[in-house]
């Protein structure tokens, strides 16, 4: 039994270790970009541009390494589950060994990898709309279990074609009724569909974080939902803002993993 305690240390010490190294390397993503962007004040030429497609292509490149320690890290609280209930009851997982089951711990019922591979294109192009809202709330129980969140935002369906002007809506999160609000007219494109999901749970994340703000970060989401300013004001400024540009980085993990 002596061993079953050490072995469950070991594990709690590795789920650290994955998620302080997942966190490295999302901030070196942020601070690779904001030098880049600090470089282009003084430095704006043709090779400026193609230094910004180098790091956008490493940049890419980490944070695919990220979502696979996201997988990781899901294995390991699967393993860490299965050392708590031998301890307790003797039983070593049986046949669902390895596998999650979604309880009253809201442990997701798959692995991100496996979500992930539904999103692959041969995959998401064989589904039908109930196989891909499955595989949809399956991505977001991932999520929410990688962000922690406290009170989980259901998700619903919209159709919108595209605007006059060529714009179109993906979703959108809305803070009021806390629901993911998903484009079916835009579901046939399962990187953004995937993206859209990650993104705008990363923003149910921040409103959360924002709340009770223990951090700098938490403070600037909450100075940032307070003065957000949305892309018809301007563009640049909504795509350059804190929360969005957070959202956008957390997303690009499970974009990126996507072909």
């Amino acid at each position: 039994m002596a061993k079953v305690s050490v072995s469950e240390e070991v594990i709690a010490n590795m789920l650290s270790v994955v998620q302080q190294a997942r966190g490295g390397l999302e901030n070196a993503v942020i601070d690779l970009k904001r030098a880049y962007m600090q470089a282009g004040e003084s430095w704006n030429d043709k090779k400026y541009k193609q230094l910004g497609d180098i790091i956008e292509k490493a940049s890419r490149n980490i944070l695919v390494i990220g979502c696979h320690l996201g997988g990781a890290k899901e294995k390991l609280k699967n393993l860490q589950k299965s050392i708590e209930e031998y301890i307790n009851t003797g039983n070593i997982g049986g046949s669902n060994a390895g596998v999650y089951t979604r309880g009253n711990d809201s442990t997701p019922s798959r692995t991100l990898d496996s979500v992930i591979n539904d999103f692959q294109h041969e995959n998401w192009s064989t589904m039908d709309t109930d196989s891909r809202q499955h595989s949809i709330s399956d991505l977001a129980e991932c999520v929410v279990d990688d962000l922690q969140l406290t009170n989980p935002p259901s998700i619903n369906y919209y159709y919108r074609e595209p605007g006059e002007d060529g714009s179109i809506s993906y979703g959108y999160y809305n803070s009021q009724n806390n629901t993911i609000n998903i484009n079916t007219y835009t579901m046939d494109d399962a990187r953004e569909t995937a993206d859209t999901v990650a993104h705008e749970l990363r923003h149910a994340w921040q409103r959360e974080r924002a709340a009770n703000p223990t951090n700098d970060e938490d403070r600037a989401f909450a100075n940032n939902f307070r003065n957000y300013i949305r892309y018809e004001v301007s563009p640049r400024r909504y795509q350059s803002q804190p929360v969005e540009v957070d959202a956008r980085n957390y997303a690009s993990q499970i974009r990126n993993a996507i072909h």
